[in-house]
């Protein structure tokens, strides 16, 4: 199967399922391209977001990347404080073995420890929390909890970046909140305008949030 085939048939897959990701990852050659699920993030350039903005001092957590180009992106540039979050043990191999001095692990954002605390200027999420909305039973519980965990981990001053495909996941993000922060919705197809033409997904609206505590 191709990548772009496998990008394509991952949407009636079980992506909320850590198997899915264990067998994707350990069956993915790794001389093929980037997988950019949704589009490739270091070509963001709008008013609210783009990678150049962000400085090589802050503390920066990745949730999920997969095997995306923004890792390539941070690591060329020399970003030194990255860590990330990944629910497969054989991605994690992939990326200790690539990315030296970073901070990899294993970890599920619905069920991450109390004991993790706050702390990440910058947080970048791509369709993490939509794979975590997508388990048919408890999709809409897991996001609440993710979310609130990962407002945890964001520092007072921190900005968290959700990239979605929904434009309605404001509510759920406000529903049992146990933290306080605002949520701005951009919607990225009317924002980008002719930018939005060179990922090459005129079929699809994206939606960035950015979440700050208060």
């Amino acid at each position: 199967m191709s990548e772009s085939e496998q990008e394509s048939s991952i949407i009636s897959l079980d992506f909320f399922k850590r198997e899915f990701w264990d067998n994707f990852y350990k069956n993915h050659n790794p001389k093929s391209p980037y997988i950019n699920w949704y589009f490739d993030i270091t070509k963001l350039n709008i008013d609210n977001f783009s990678l150049s903005k962000i400085q090589k001092e802050e503390d920066i957590l990745l949730i999920g990347p997969g095997l995306s180009s923004i890792l390539d992106y941070f690591y060329e540039n020399d970003y030194e404080k990255i860590t990330i979050y990944d629910y497969s043990d054989e991605l994690v191999k992939i990326l200790n073995d690539k990315y030296k001095g970073w901070s990899i692990d294993c970890y599920d954002i619905v069920d991450i420890s109390e004991s993790f605390s706050g702390g990440f200027n910058i947080i970048i999420d791509k369709g993490c929390l939509d794979c975590v909305l997508s388990e048919p039973k408890r999709g809409q519980s897991n996001f609440i909890k993710a979310f609130n965990n990962i407002l945890s981990l964001l520092s007072d001053d921190g900005i968290f970046y959700y990239f979605s495909t929904s434009n309605e996941r404001e509510n759920l993000m406000r529903r049992e909140n146990k933290i306080k922060c605002i949520i701005t919705k951009i919607d990225m197809n009317k924002d980008m305008g002719e930018q939005y033409k060179q990922f090459k997904q005129e079929d699809n609206i994206y939606f960035l949030y950015t979440i700050q505590k208060y």
